[in-house]
């Protein structure tokens, strides 16, 4: 059983990987500004985006109050890896490490996604037909989202740019999960948002 905002991958015995759960859409910064534990729209905030010299920069400036949820609103939280780790592992109810890695709590353990868990979802979501956009495993190409201009996949059903969707007006232009290529299935019927580097 998954936490809410969150979804089942299968198994792969192939890369030792048992079922895990993973964000459905890119993580957001949440606040409980009300304290009522229930995330709403107002409570979503989002990186700041500077523009210079033809380039997008982001400057994370949200606060240590701050949540990663997984909701599909608001742009996703843009942060160095270092806090990316120091913010998920923050979501155990446990506070030692210890008890942590062995979920002394057994309520599950938050952890940013590894590779083989990665892997996981990758070889799963290329086994299913309607991920392709013929239709069928193997031909033509795996749905990509919202990735820009310039990708190596030829066929033009596989990305989305969408009006004025370039690299210099995503980070200000960007509604996540809006559009249906940016969304994949999984074996298991469940489904997850913006895998593919949605944001540059």
């Amino acid at each position: 059983i998954c936490p809410n905002g969150y979804v089942a991958i299968p198994a792969n015995g192939s890369l030792n990987v048992e079922e895990f759960c993973i964000m459905k859409y890119e993580a957001k910064a949440w606040q409980d500004d009300n304290g009522d534990s229930q995330i709403t729209i107002s409570e979503l905030d989002e990186t700041t985006w500077s523009f210079n010299a033809n380039t997008w920069t982001s400057v994370d400036n949200l606060t240590t109050t701050h949540k990663p949820v997984s909701h599909f609103n608001k742009k996703p939280w843009t942060t160095s890896m270092v806090k990316s780790w120091s913010m998920c592992d923050d979501l155990n109810s446990e506070t030692l490490r210890i008890d942590k890695d062995n979920d002394q709590n057994s309520d599950g353990t938050y952890a940013l996604t590894s590779n083989p868990e990665w892997m996981t979802m990758a070889r799963n979501i290329e086994s299913v037909a309607i991920n392709w956009t013929s239709g069928i495993v193997g031909n033509g190409c795996i749905k990509q989202g919202n990735i820009n201009q310039n990708y190596s996949c030829n066929d033009i059903q596989s990305g989305f740019n969408g009006t004025n969707f370039n690299i210099y007006t995503v980070p200000s232009g960007l509604t996540s999960s809006t559009n249906q290529l940016a969304k994949l299935i999984f074996s298991n019927g469940e489904e997850i948002w913006d895998l593919a580097g949605n944001l540059y």
